[in-house]
C-alpha cells in the first residue's frame, strides 16, 4: 500500500516530540508528479517557491486549523505548472501562481488550453466528429478560500474572478459524428462527476470573447457565431451535497453582443442533482439587419437573407435529459431570403431560383403583420441524445423561429 501508516507530524518527527523554526524557506524548487502505475510524468511544476513562518510540528500544531503546513503563515508561488491531455491532443499551462495565507487568496496570471494541432491536423487525428478548444484566461483570482478545507483537497471560497477571457471553438461538419449516448454530460451533471469536492459562491467574468466556428459538410465553407464582451456571472457553483441539499439552484446570468451588432441576455437555471437534468433558460436578443447574418446563414445555412430586419427575439425554455419545451417570440418584418446551392463540381454557391420563389411563397413576411396580434410559437423537441444542451437550446428556440416565419423544414 502507498498509504502511510502514520500521521505526516508523526513520521516528521521520528523519535523527536517538537519541531520548531522561525522560518522556512524552499526557492527554485522543480517539482514532477508521476502516475503510479505508469511511472510517466503526470505535472511538471518549475521555479517553485515556498515560505512557511512561525512552523511548529507536534500533534497540537497538527490539530490547529489556523495552521497551514505546519505554519501560522505561509506563502506559496509556482513559475509555471504544465501538463498533457490523456491523448495528447491538448496542452495544458498555467503560469505565475501564487497562494498567501496572509489574505487567503489564489491567484493565477494565465491559463492556456493549447491545442496540439492545427484545425485540418485536429479533424484528420480523429475518427469522428468533435470540437477543437482553445481557451485562455488571464488574471483569474480565488478570493477568502478555505484553507483548512484545501489540505483536505476541497475546494470552498467566497468568489472566483475571471477578468478576461477567450474561446474558440472548431468543428468540421463532414466527418461522421459518433454514436455516443449523452445522457448525463449536461454542464451541471457533469460538475458532480469531478472528484474533488467544491463549492465557490460567485463565479464572475468580467470580459470574454466566445467564437464557435463551423464548416459545412455541403458548402465547405466556414461561418463563424461570435460573442463580444462576453458578462456572466455563476452563482451557487457546487458539487457539495450537503449545500445542495439547502439549495439545487445553479444559476448563470449572461449578457453579450451578438457579432457584436445586437444585445443578448440569458439566464440558466440548472437543477443540481435533478434525476432528469432539468434545466431552465430564458433570454432575448435585440434588433438586427437581416443581412447582417449571411457572414453565418450563407455558408451555415446554406441561404441568404436578401431582404428584412429581425427587431427581437424571446425564449423561454424548460427543458430536460431527453427533450425541451417552451415559447419563442421573433419579430420581424419584410423578410426576403435566397436558398443556395452548390452544383456538383462546383467552388461556389449558387442560388437556386425555383426554390428560393417556394420558399418565399412559404414565409411570412412580417410578424406581426399590420392589425394582426403577435404570433408566439409553442414549440417542443425531442433531444437526440448524442448531442449536447446547448444544440437542443438552440435547435428548440430556431424550430421556434421556423414555425414562425412559416417554415417548417
Amino acid at each position: 500500500s502507498t498509504v502511510p501508516a502514520k500521521e505526516i507530524y508523526e513520521q516528521l518527527l521520528g523519535n523527536l516530540h517538537l519541531i520548531k523554526s522561525d522560518t522556512v524557506l524552499i526557492s527554485d524548487a522543480q517539482i514532477t508528479t508521476r502516475n503510479l502505475k505508469t511511472n510517466k510524468t503526470s505535472m511538471q511544476m518549475q521555479d517553485v517557491t515556498m515560505i512557511l513562518v512561525d512552523v511548529k510540528v507536534d500533534s497540537s500544531s497538527n490539530a490547529d486549523t489556523s495552521r497551514l503546513l505546519f505554519a501560522k503563515e505561509s506563502s506559496f508561488t509556482c513559475g509555471k505548472l504544465a501538463w498533457s491531455s490523456a491523448n495528447k491532443l491538448y496542452n495544458y499551462k498555467a503560469e505565475n501562481i501564487s497562494l498567501s495565507t496572509a489574505t487567503c487568496n489564489l491567484r493565477i496570471k494565465s491559463f492556456r488550453i493549447i491545442p496540439a494541432l492545427n484545425e485540418e491536423a485536429f479533424v484528420k487525428a480523429l475518427p469522428t466528429q468533435d470540437d477543437r478548444f482553445d481557451f485562455s484566461v488571464n488574471n483569474i483570482q480565488l478570493q477568502n478560500i478555505n484553507l483548512p478545507q484545501l489540505l483536505e483537497e476541497n475546494i470552498v471560497a467566497e468568489s472566483m474572478l475571471l477578468p478576461s477571457a477567450s474561446l474558440k471553438i472548431y468543428r468540421d461538419l463532414a466527418i461522421p459524428r459518433d454514436k455516443k449516448n449523452r445522457i448525463g454530460t449536461y454542464p451541471h451533471q457533469l460538475i458532480q462527476k469531478i472528484a474533488v469536492t467544491f463549492r465557490v459562491k460567485k463565479v464572475v467574468l468580467t470580459n470574454g470573447f466566445i467564437e464557435y466556428k463551423e464548416r459545412n459538410h455541403i458548402s465547405r465553407q466556414t461561418g463563424k457565431v461570435q460573442f463580444y464582451n462576453v458578462h456572466a456571472s455563476i452563482s451557487n457553483f457546487t458539487n457539495n451535497k450537503k449545500v445542495i441539499a439547502l439549495n439545487n439552484v445553479m444559476r448563470v446570468d449572461m449578457s453579450t453582443s451578438f457579432l457584436n451588432k445586437t444585445p443578448v441576455k440569458a439566464t440558466w437555471l440548472f437543477y443540481l442533482l435533478h434525476p432528469k437534468g432539468r434545466f431552465d433558460l430564458k433570454g432575448s436578443v435585440g434588433a438586427i439587419d437581416g443581412t447582417s447574418l449571411n457572414s453565418l446563414t450563407e455558408p451555415m445555412g446554406p441561404a441568404s437573407i436578401k431582404k428584412g430586419k429581425f427587431n427581437g427575439l424571446e425564449f423561454n425554455l424548460q427543458g430536460s435529459d431527453y427533450g425541451a419545451d417552451g415559447t419563442v417570440q421573433l419579430l420581424y418584418e419584410d423578410l426576403k431570403v435566397a436558398l443556395l446551392e452548390k452544383d456538383k463540381g462546383a467552388t461556389e454557391l449558387d442560388k437556386k431560383t425555383i426554390s428560393s420563389f417556394i420558399a418565399n411563397i412559404m414565409i411570412k413576411n412580417d410578424n406581426p403583420k399590420r392589425n394582426d396580434e403577435v404570433r408566439k410559437a409553442q414549440v417542443h423537441l425531442d433531444r437526440d441524445i448524442n448531442r449536447s444542451i446547448y444544440y437542443l437550446s438552440w435547435k428548440t428556440v430556431f424550430k421556434g423561429m421556423s414555425e414562425t416565419v412559416g417554415l417548417t423544414k
